[in-house]
């Protein structure tokens, strides 16, 4: 027959039968309190050595250790996403936003045709390619691509890229005066009070005008004022606007070559004018290019020998101008206009 016994603590106690004896000594004293667990940690958090010395650990975030290769991830992820690094701290993981391509996909097996797109690259093109001049290592360039007009024999590439044909030099002495190019003195011109006359004056290099002069065969008095110009042409080859001028008066009646400088003024080879405007009250007669002296541009429809075209006559009045009045219509045109020579600095 087995024996069952519930034991009651006492101090001191005996129980036995007559096959077991059980003796319940005293209680001793109160042991030391252990090292137990640290208090505080949050949800998730794993206890962590802290330090070599027993007994000293803490509670850290992170799948155990809590050492510096511990690497964080997101709370949840989708099956079959790659992990990427999120900064570049080396701790901190990301969820790739598509799953990889990997062996066995469709996506290597679809074959398709690229889509035809060399237009874009050509010039003009959406997607125009830029060539270093560097990259031209052979071959020769057509001459429409290095600049406008016609390449030819005849022609150069000015510095505008635009081919021109090469104008011949003129050689200027500095300090003196020079008519238009191809022009002699021949005839007089008549110049009335306010009018203003303008005669074509081509400039075949890069010069600086710093005078003007003109040869009176005639004044009515003394002090009588004219304006000097040199006047720009506009793109219909017409007079256009003063670039340089300098005034003269007229020292009495009769003969008289007058002339005066100013600043230099740099002209750039083309088409110029040079002008004689009369602000005095009295009218003057001025040296004019001879008779049958065509001085470009002509007129198409002056340019027979009963009506050689030399420049053009308006009357703005006495008053000072900038510009040349507006060309408007074939009386305009003159016969013989007067001469006047510039100074080359």
């Amino acid at each position: 027959m087995a024996l069952t016994l519930t034991i009651i603590e006492e101090n001191g106690l005996t129980f036995s039968d007559d096959r077991t004896t059980i003796t319940v000594g005293a209680s001793g004293p109160q042991g030391a309190t252990g090292q137990g667990v640290p208090a505080g940690g949050t949800t998730g958090q794993v206890l962590a050595k802290a330090s070599g010395t027993n007994y000293d650990t803490e509670w850290v975030t992170g799948g155990g250790g809590g050492g510096s290769g511990d690497v964080v991830g997101p709370a949840s992820s989708v099956d079959g996403r790659a992990a990427l690094f999120d900064g570049i701290t080396g701790k901190l993981i990301k969820q790739a936003t598509a799953a990889p391509v990997l062996e066995g996909d469709a996506r290597l097996t679809d074959a398709r045709t690229p889509t035809s797109h060399a237009a874009t690259h050509q010039d003009g093109g959406s997607d125009e390619l830029a060539l270093d001049a560097s990259q031209v290592t052979s071959g020769t360039v057509a001459t429409a691509r290095l600049g406008t007009g016609t390449a030819s024999a005849s022609t150069y590439l000015r510095g505008d890229q635009t081919y021109a044909r090469p104008v011949v030099s003129a050689h200027y002495v500095t300090g003196r005066h020079y008519y238009p190019p191809g022009v002699v003195s021949g005839g007089t011109r008549s110049v009335a009070s306010g009018a203003v006359t303008a005669t074509p004056y081509p400039i075949y290099q890069s010069v600086s005008v710093d005078g003007l002069q003109v040869d009176l065969s005639s004044a009515t008095a003394a002090s009588q004022s004219i304006d000097l110009h040199v006047m720009s042409a506009n793109a219909s080859g017409d007079p256009d606007a003063s670039v340089f001028t300098v005034n003269v008066t007229t020292t009495g009646s009769g003969t008289q070559v007058l002339s005066a400088t100013g600043t230099p003024v740099a002209l750039s080879p083309g088409l110029y004018y040079v002008a004689v405007h009369n602000r005095s009250a009295n009218a003057l007669t001025a040296r004019s290019a001879a008779a049958g002296c065509n001085i470009p541009p002509i007129p198409a429809n002056t340019s027979t020998t009963a009506n050689q075209f030399s420049g053009w006559l308006k009357s703005p009045g006495t008053g000072a101008i900038t510009t040349y009045p507006a060309v408007t219509a074939v009386t305009d045109n003159v016969n013989q206009s007067p001469l006047v020579a510039m100074r080359f600095a």
